[in-house]
């Protein structure tokens, strides 16, 4: 399930307020209005236009002329991309107190472009720039008390900053404030106001407001569930080269939400936005390869996919990517990069990266037998209700293992995790029913359990089966 708080970017996206719009050159507003989602604005503008807002930035000191060099070195139109030229040339018009030119050299600050990245000069540069209702300038205010980013987290704040970059029409902080009303961030919670704002931003052409519409109505927040109406905006939003939205479609027909099921179609929209570095397609993409969903198996590419989306912090491919090197799948068996990977993804609170974890300080594999660490990372999963994690810790009580023993607590969690559906756990629920151990003795019980937890794999009770059947 994708959360619908999708990360707020700072991207360069300048909307002009009303009160200052009226002082402004028409270059600079051109390139204010480039700054946004595409630059069809720049149709009428040409390289020897260029040339000449250069020549006048270079013998004077013209905010707008300065600012609108900076924004070609900084975007790459009609030069090459240079973060260095453009730093100067903001730094030039923010120095004259232009409002844009002070915005634009925060942006750089806060996104580390060819100085050091700090957040507190960004905040009192972005603060300077919104006393002239610069929409953006007071968009990128409400991220900065959203985030604590050089100042200290305050959600009123920050509703209050989208709010009035709303009101001047600027899409971002439309598409914020609908998140503040989703999660209820300095705000009472207000799901049809949310969806207006992301409805509004969506028709001005964002593809975080159309990609936030599907996991609306994929998600029920406004109380109902529309798949038709979720995949809908997903499609839109990926069409138009949004790559959680090609993720979101990609699912979509893989399973067949929606949409009718196709597979290959499935696959295609997880390629593209993988070739993105979108990590939780390249995931599912390297899913499909080891699976052979919709493209031909292919172990060696599943790990190749499964390490992409794991270098980039996706819990689930590292351990997924785990899982791979500890039973060498797809890769040659490596139980310390198995460990390895499983520690990343428990770290980051994964249960079943933290039940893997657990079970390899249990038993030993790939890293030295551990008790104490194995009775904690299983607590943590057990705590997520982890289905394997639980038997696992009940396990341990009923052997002793890290914990004192505790037979009616490793009952409750044997029985639990069985009813679950957790194999090896009545594997040992069974030895309990069987002997009466913390139970009352059901030898046709402890023999169906330990029987079905055999057949399932589990090579404990495989042993105590042979040995109640009579066999060596």
């Amino acid at each position: 399930m994708r959360t619908i708080l999708k990360k707020f970017l700072l991207l360069p996206m300048l909307c002009i307020a009303p009160l200052y719009a009226q002082e402004l050159s028409s270059d600079a507003k051109i390139f204010l209005n480039c700054l946004d989602y595409h630059c069809e604005c720049l149709k009428n503008f040409d390289t020897n236009k260029f040339v000449e807002i250069r020549k006048v930035a270079d013998a004077k000191n013209d905010g707008d002329a300065n600012f609108v060099v900076g924004v070609c070195f900084f975007k790459g139109h009609f030069v090459d991309k240079n973060y260095s030229e453009a730093l100067k040339y903001f730094t030039a018009s923010s120095k004259v107190k232009n409002p844009m030119g002070q915005f634009a050299l925060g942006l750089c600050y806060s996104e580390g472009r060819a100085v050091g990245q700090n957040d507190t000069t960004a905040f009192k540069l972005f603060y300077e720039a919104s006393k002239s209702n610069l929409p953006s300038a007071l968009n990128a205010l409400g991220n900065a008390y959203l985030k604590g980013l050089g100042t200290r987290i305050n959600y009123i704040r920050a509703f209050g900053f989208f709010k009035e970059a709303a009101k001047y029409g600027n899409t971002r902080a439309k598409v914020s404030l609908a998140n503040c009303y989703i999660e209820g961030l300095g705000v009472k919670k207000d799901a049809k106001e949310a969806l207006k704002l992301f409805e509004e931003a969506a028709a001005e052409g964002s593809l975080v407001a159309q990609n936030n519409l599907g996991s609306y109505y994929e998600n029920a927040l406004g109380g109902i569930k529309d798949d038709v109406l979720a995949f809908k905006w997903y499609l839109k939003a990926a069409e138009n080269g949004y790559p959680p939205s090609m993720t979101a479609v990609g699912i979509f027909y893989l399973q067949g939400i929606g949409v009718s099921q196709n597979p290959y179609e499935g696959v295609k929209w997880l390629q593209k936005a993988a070739d993105e570095n979108e990590s939780e397609a390249q995931n599912n993409l390297a899913y499909c390869y080891m699976n052979g969903v919709g493209i031909e198996a292919s172990a060696q590419l599943a790990v190749f996919w499964y390490l992409k989306s794991a270098a980039l912090g996706y819990a689930i491919a590292q351990n997924n990517l785990a899982e791979c090197y500890f039973s060498g799948n797809g890769v040659d068996q490596d139980f310390k990069e198995a460990i390895k990977w499983y520690r990343k993804a428990a770290w980051q609170g994964l249960s079943s990266a933290q039940a893997n974890l657990g079970y390899c300080y249990l038993s030993g594999s790939g890293v030295e037998k551990n008790y104490d660490n194995a009775i904690l990372w299983l607590k943590k999963a057990s705590a997520q209700d982890n289905v394997e994690a639980i038997g696992n810790l009940g396990r341990c009580y009923l052997e002793g293992y890290g914990v004192d023993k505790d037979i009616p607590e490793a009952v409750r969690m044997l029985s639990l995790a069985s009813e679950k559906g957790d194999t090896n756990a009545m594997g040992y629920l069974g030895a309990c029913y069987y002997m009466g151990i913390g139970v009352d003795k059901d030898v046709n019980k402890g023999k169906q359990l330990i029987k079905k937890s055999a057949e399932a794999g589990n090579i404990d009770a495989q042993k105590a089966y042979r040995r109640i059947q009579g066999y060596n």
